[in-house]
């Protein structure tokens, strides 16, 4: 009909106002229109199950598609709109609650840095910090809406507990002296001051609690139980000698902070927060 043609508004509103009138199933027609969202940035996102699932179809396949030929976007060129369409993935992935696994829909690593780059964009968007960000995308991005929740999480324990900043002082510390340090495996027997004794039974209650929060993708919860271990890591390093002259008693406090610190790794990168 070339009508699209003559208005480009229409696109995807004829497609559907067509199928419709073919009698095709509402269903059906409504994709056929929600399969071209958003428009733009801000543009509306579909909300069907059926629109849902063959916009962030097509998405994909124009992505895989462009990179695998090479028709890749520069900062000053991006002919087939490859930006608009990635925000869109992201949006539609975080405002329906999807957990995703990109490595199964993303076949070139160049492709993966290019949506990671607009992951944080659309993060900055949304109010979170910078380095909240840097922090929690220092293992890369396999699911947008997990990382979504973890720098929400981030974002939110950072604004409402104290024990953050204290954590990160503690960890910029830490890790001073954790570089270049061989650790192994921790010797509880070892233990001759009140304070890592404490530190290492909380760590152990602490342990298996933080892990299922992670399996469960429960974040907050994560922050939660790091925040228990704030209190006992300031006062180990407020009363006892980390660097102890005698090599196991110093190695062995030493596999405790890297225990501790390769724990919080799970979850959030310290050296990353400013």
């Amino acid at each position: 009909s070339l009508m699209v043609y003559e208005f480009p508004e229409l696109q995807g509103i004829m497609g559907r106002i067509y199928a419709e009138k073919a009698g095709f199933d509402s269903e059906v027609a409504t994709a056929i229109e929600e399969h071209w969202m958003p428009k733009g940035e801000t543009a509306p996102l579909p909300h069907s199950p059926t629109g849902i699932i063959v916009s962030l179809a097509e998405k994909f396949d124009n992505l895989n598609s462009c990179y695998r030929i090479g028709l890749i976007p520069t900062s000053s060129s991006d002919p087939y709109a490859l930006r608009r369409q990635v925000l869109g993935i992201i949006r539609i992935l975080i405002q329906n609650k999807i957990h995703l696994d990109l490595k199964k829909y993303v076949q070139s690593p160049e492709a993966l840095q290019f949506i990671t780059q607009r992951v944080k964009t659309v993060f900055l968007d949304y109010g979170f910090e910078k380095d909240e960000i840097e922090a929690s995308l220092s293992k890369g991005i396999e699911d947008i809406y997990d990382t979504y929740l973890r720098v929400k999480a981030l974002n939110e324990f950072r604004k409402t507990r104290s024990e953050f900043a204290q954590l990160s002082e503690v960890f910029k510390r830490a890790r001073g002296q954790l570089d270049g340090q061989k650790t192994g495996s921790i010797t509880p027997a070892l233990f001759k001051e009140p304070a890592e004794k404490n530190l290492f039974e909380k760590l152990s209650k602490v342990k298996s609690e933080f892990k299922k929060s992670i399996a469960e993708k429960n974040y907050p919860h994560a922050y939660e139980e790091i925040a228990i271990l704030q209190q006992p890591l300031n006062t180990l390093f407020s009363e006892v000698k980390i660097l102890d002259d005698n090599q196991e008693i110093r190695n062995n406090r030493l596999s405790l902070l890297n225990e501790i610190f390769s724990l919080f790794g799970e979850l959030i990168d310290f050296s990353k927060i400013r």
